[in-house]
């Protein structure tokens, strides 16, 4: 459980001045996750302070806050950690919407020790429920000082392809996000014009990585708790992720 929540949930079922080291033994939490959760509710003028005491302020605005803030976090702790993450970052990184390349991904999320298979398998769960879609990228050089990316569904049934704009360099790495803007020019293809496209571009010497990108198309009542969640208690990494994103993708286009 957050520690927002933690203190929160605790300094209202608990009326009346806390002292501090009350907060932390209660909640669990260690002093910096305590004054920061601390410091966010009195910023919101939910909580007072004395000193080094806090207690909570039932006014209608605090009350009606903190039902809702409880409600939906109550609901959100039954969600596993790994779904509310890959949810997040699919929907919060290159806004409105943008592929991201599944490889950092998992990168990203084996640091916070989610093995690769069961990331692999709620992705492939929610392709099926087309919540995600997944596409593989293989970027090429053009010509002479120029180069693009052609993109397709799958492998091994008809498929969707679609033309990136062309971009100043074959990008090493291939970039975390390539928003959804960028895409055009798209048709059907078959299995055969895929396996030849395929063949052509990863057998010529200028070809550049192939790398698998992925897709959130959530509705609002799904994406929104997920981001909210990375926000609150994954911001760092999030803060981190989008910045790479920008850079990447800026540089790409600018030739950096």
């Amino acid at each position: 459980m957050p520690a927002l929540v933690k203190v929160l949930k605790y300094l209202r079922e608990n009326p009346g001045w806390n002292d501090f080291h009350d907060v932390i033994i209660a909640t669990g939490e260690s002093q910096t996750r305590a004054e920061k959760a601390l410091g966010k509710l009195t910023a919101s003028g939910i909580i007072e302070n004395d000193g080094g005491r806090s207690r909570y302020v039932p006014t209608a605005k605090a009350e009606d806050f903190s039902l809702k803030f409880l409600g939906l976090y109550g609901k959100l702790i039954a969600e596993p950690q790994m779904e509310l993450m890959m949810r997040g970052f699919l929907c919060a990184i290159g806004q409105p919407a943008a592929y991201l390349r599944l490889t950092r991904l998992l990168e990203v999320l084996a640091k916070e020790e989610f093995k690769r298979e069961e990331v692999i398998s709620f992705i492939e769960r929610e392709i099926g429920r087309r919540r995600i879609e997944k596409l593989h990228i293989i970027f090429t050089v053009n010509g002479p000082g120029s180069a693009g990316a052609i993109a397709y569904q799958c492998p091994t049934s008809n498929s969707k392809w679609l033309r990136i704009i062309p971009i100043p360099r074959v990008p090493y790495p291939p970039p975390l996000a390539i928003s959804t803007y960028y895409m055009s020019s798209s048709r059907d293809v078959s299995v055969a014009e895929v396996a030849r496209m395929r063949e052509e571009y990863l057998s010529s010497k200028t070809a550049g990585a192939e790398e698998e990108y992925v897709l959130g198309v959530y509705p609002s009542e799904l994406s929104e708790p997920a981001m909210k969640y990375l926000s609150h208690e994954k911001e760092k990494i999030l803060r981190a992720l989008k910045e790479e994103a920008f850079q990447q993708w800026f540089g790409l286009r600018y030739n950096w």
